[in-house]
């Protein structure tokens, strides 16, 4: 029960499929309330839980050393999916939980079976020598972690309208920044530039899982040419466009959002 605790780990509903909603840098299991309504209703049962460093209850259990690379927020899932004695699920990551969603699954195969990424990326920064088109610069990413940690109040005002983008609903944009200033300033200027840095693309490649990947038509942190990246490099089953701006389609378009993942899990065991 340890991580479960500490992970604030919640289930909701029940079935014979069990669906792992991971949220994205920002925000925490919240973001998913529309998708656990549509997904129960399905009869399948949810399982949400809050990233180390993502709430302030979770703050203490963050580590910079431990997470300043994806893996070790991969080694934190997969021991809570085991205490959970969950297997043969499937997992749906939103931006970078994707990628940990994907480092999961073929780190321990027995615990997720089908994935889903949502507005995910292997790699942010650009590789121009390979071809490979990220959306950021090295110098882009490094005056991001000057503004953060210079003042990362003024940062999340800022950053959070670009992010969510839907302008004519404020509401969303309120949400998100509440969201990014309940994250200690000191563990969010030293993530986010840490997730920027990844390189995930030999991984992705090794993935043995077919997945779903949802991408908006414009996303300010993911350009289309990195969807179409992932999808081709993990031999993904689709790539579904959601009819909105912003990096976050499960809270500005979740109708949709919820019909390809319900046509997704729907069709796991046909």
């Amino acid at each position: 029960m340890e991580l479960i605790t500490r992970y604030d780990a919640n289930i909701y509903g029940s079935g014979n499929r069990t669906v792992v909603l991971g949220h994205g840098f920002g925000t925490t299991q919240s973001a998913w309330k529309e998708q656990i309504t549509a997904l129960t209703a399905l009869g399948v049962r949810v399982v949400v839980f809050d990233y180390a460093g993502a709430s302030e209850h979770t703050s203490k259990y963050y580590s910079p050393v431990r997470h300043g690379t994806m893996f070790g927020f991969t080694e934190d899932l997969i021991a809570l999916m085991r205490q959970m004695e969950i297997r043969g699920a499937t997992f749906v990551g939103h931006s970078v939980s994707g990628i940990i969603g994907l480092l999961a699954a073929n780190g321990a195969p027995e615990i997720f079976d089908s994935l889903v990424m949502i507005a995910s990326s292997a790699r942010y920064i650009d590789d121009p020598d390979r071809g490979y088109f990220g959306g950021y610069t090295t110098d882009q990413v490094d005056s991001l972690t000057a503004a953060m940690q210079r003042d990362y109040v003024a940062w999340a005002h800022g950053f959070a309208p670009i992010a969510m983008g839907n302008p004519d609903r404020p509401h969303l944009v309120q949400e998100f920044t509440r969201s990014l200033l309940s994250v200690e300033p000191a563990i969010g200027a030293a993530l986010l530039p840490a997730i920027l840095r990844i390189d995930h693309r030999n991984d992705a490649i090794r993935c043995k899982l077919k997945p779903l990947i949802m991408q908006t038509a414009t996303d300010p942190a993911v350009p289309f040419t990195a969807a179409q990246w992932l999808t081709q490099a993990t031999g993904a089953c689709d790539l579904k466009i959601i009819d909105t701006e912003g990096h976050f389609p499960h809270l500005s378009s979740p109708a949709q959002v919820n019909e390809f993942l319900a046509d997704f899990i729907l069709n796991l065991n046909r």
